[in-house]
């Protein structure tokens, strides 16, 4: 007799193949299934899509951010008429022109030598020994030691160990190599500049060297820009000129030229790479947009979406349009040889573009940047594109949302029409093995007759 309790039985009494009989079946009630998990995973696909697409307009985005204010637009770049003398970085907030700078004297960190000892280690030093910040230094801090008894590697070591020193001095024992003193002492500040100086007291066995050569103060830079006479504690000044990091190197005779230009190079390169990210989002959506009249299964997901044709024809808009308020001869992109093409993609007249930035930068700039309160076309793009790629509300995360509450249903129609399966070939398998219980018992009751009647 078949067991009722599992699925796998024989059909030994009515000799059907009762286990690919319930497979069939089970398999024809699970077609809807099928498709439900055919439809979950064309929107899976969708959303791993739309998702790609977030990340080429927030591309587009970042080329758009390096145009939409003069800040980012203008990039800057110096020259100098002798770099032995004199170096320069610039930023885009720095103005173009031509600077005189003349250097007088450098910065200068404060140092002082003093006269050898015969033996570096020996303990023969005597009196005391005092650094402190000078007059100029309004920083106060004293290293004060005894040194009867030490040797000038020992004093050299309290000096920079102590706890009141703090990188403020540094000391070291130089070795001349010859003569019966040939071991000095040697102490320099770590920082240049007036503000930053010291000085020391010594008694008895060590005498400061008065050689201005080997001791002297710390000391501001002094330089001019432009006949204007300025100091500062350090050789690099950044705080002189606009957006010009100055690194001053040697005195000079004459005032050297910094030039401060328009990299026109690496303006050119970022409005290319504008219209690169540009053409990026419209290749990936004429891509998924295609349509296979003979296969449509294989039609582009993109195809007929209203979210994306939103997109496409607003970033277009913006894009192809002339910018509000400007006159004259640059008012768009195809006035910088920046064209379309038949597939909706800008072309770039590298040529005319360099000519533009070359002969008018400015009006140029305006069809980016925009003039007297109005956007110009990377403010609008940027805007837009905040709108297409908001995390939290935009286009794309609204849609995006609805696609994922669709397969969060599909999922939910799938758990139960599966249990629902799974209780229908339950019960097949029931009624099957009642099928064979009944058969078996109808035949065993044949058999008992028959052989009553044989007797």
């Amino acid at each position: 007799m078949p067991d009722v309790g599992t699925i796998s039985f024989g059909g030994l009494a009515t000799g059907l193949d009762t286990k690919t009989l319930i497979s069939q079946l089970v398999s024809l009630a699970q077609q809807p299934i099928q498709r439900l998990e055919k439809s979950r995973s064309l929107d899976e696909k969708k959303i791993s899509t739309f998702q790609a697409l977030n990340g080429k307009l927030l591309a587009l985005k970042t080329a758009a951010q390096k145009l939409r204010n003069s800040t980012d637009f203008f990039a800057r770049t110096s020259t100098v008429s002798d770099d032995t003398k004199l170096d320069a970085s610039v930023t885009s907030t720095a103005q173009t022109g031509n600077y005189a700078i003349a250097i007088n004297d450098l910065a200068k960190i404060g140092q002082k030598t003093f006269v050898g000892v015969a033996d570096k280690t020996a303990q023969t030093l005597s009196g005391t020994f005092t650094i402190q910040n000078a007059a100029t230094n309004s920083t106060s801090f004293t290293i004060s030691f005894d040194i009867n008894s030490m040797s000038l590697e020992q004093l050299r070591d309290a000096i920079n160990n102590d706890s009141n020193n703090n990188g403020k001095v540094m000391a070291a024992i130089l070795d001349t190599g010859s003569g019966m003193n040939r071991y000095r002492l040697q102490i320099k500040g770590n920082t240049m500049g007036t503000t930053n100086d010291f000085d020391v007291t010594s008694t008895a066995s060590l005498t400061l060297d008065t050689d201005t050569n080997v001791t002297f103060a710390a000391s501001d830079a002094s330089f001019t820009v432009d006949g204007v006479e300025l100091t500062r504690s350090s050789n690099t000044v950044s705080d002189a000129i606009d957006g010009v990091t100055l690194t001053l190197k040697s005195k000079t005779t004459m005032a050297e030229t910094l030039t401060v230009s328009n990299d026109t190079a690496t303006i050119q390169a970022n409005i290319k790479a504008f219209v690169s990210a540009y053409n990026d989002v419209r290749s990936y959506i004429n891509t998924q947009s295609t349509v296979d009249q003979r296969n449509p299964q294989n039609n582009g997901l993109f195809l007929g979406d209203g979210t994306v044709r939103d997109i496409n024809s607003r970033l277009q808009q913006v894009m192809t349009g002339a910018v509000a308020g400007l006159a004259g001869d640059y008012n768009a992109l195809n006035d910088l040889g920046i064209t379309t093409d038949i597939d909706g993609k800008l072309v770039a007249d590298d040529t005319k573009l360099s000519t533009a930035l070359a002969t008018n930068a400015d009006n140029v700039s305006k069809i980016f940047i925009g003039s007297d309160g109005l956007s110009g076309l990377a403010a609008r793009v940027d805007t837009e594109l905040d709108n297409f790629t908001n995390p939290v509300g935009g286009l794309i995360d609204i849609h995006v949302d609805g696609i994922q509450e669709q397969v969060k249903g599909i999922n939910d129609r799938i758990d139960l029409m599966q249990k629902r399966l799974t209780t229908y070939q339950n019960t097949l398998t029931q009624q099957f093995a009642a099928l064979e219980q009944l058969v078996s018992s109808l035949q065993a009751q044949g058999n008992s007759l028959g052989g009553l009647s044989s007797r």
